[in-house]
């Protein structure tokens, strides 16, 4: 066999490396994904959210799909595009293409949240960033991260001030560490596999 074709996956992970660096100025054009990794202590937001790549101010309808991890007081859970819904009010959302934020410190009784659609509006399982003047109130001013219920002790809270990080996009060279460190640990896997199968010298 040729060492061209020997090489292929290889060439294949760099060649899809390449594309990512080409199409990273076009990124608005495309869904982005950002990485979630906001705390608020003793817990936080962990995950990623995926845009459909609008830039400015979002509204609910621009988010495409989420998976975050909510962590409070001793109890977590799980939010998905699958199992929970987001809605929301205002202008305080805002996203380029390195990152998505929010005001708090805006008054117009804004607010972002994603909660199971069972709970919606009734303090149950959700995560909201929120400004004051909401009428009337759906969640506290700042970061609410609820697992359970708010007026548990598993709920957790935090009010920042000004326009604050939401959500980060990694770099498109970030993405590229990425799939050439998922194409090493796959030649590495098939060389393993092909010392395996290689039949033993008498």
């Amino acid at each position: 066999m040729s060492r061209r074709l020997r090489l292929g996956g290889t060439g294949l992970v760099v060649g899809a490396a390449l594309i990512f660096i080409s199409l990273g100025s076009a990124a608005a054009f495309a869904d982005i994904t950002y990485l979630v990794d906001q705390t608020v202590a003793p817990g936080g937001v962990t995950g990623f959210i995926t845009t459909d790549g609008t830039l400015g101010t979002l509204a609910p309808s621009d988010f495409l799909a989420w998976n975050l991890e909510l962590t409070g007081n001793g109890a977590s859970l799980n939010l998905t595009n699958l199992n929970s819904i987001v809605y929301g009010a205002g202008s305080d959302v805002f996203a380029t293409p390195h990152e998505i934020t929010f005001n708090y410190g805006s008054n117009d009784g804004g607010y972002l949240v994603f909660q199971e659609p069972a709970g919606k509006g009734n303090g149950l399982t959700y995560w909201c960033n929120a400004t004051g003047g909401q009428s009337p109130v759906t969640c506290l001013t700042g970061i609410s991260v609820v697992p359970q219920f708010v007026l548990d002790a598993t709920a957790v809270f935090a009010t920042p001030s000004g326009t604050q990080v939401l959500a980060t996009a990694p770099e498109p060279s970030t993405w590229v560490l990425m799939l050439l460190g998922f194409g090493g640990l796959a030649f590495a896997a098939r060389q393993a596999g092909k010392a395996r199968l290689k039949p033993k010298e008498a």
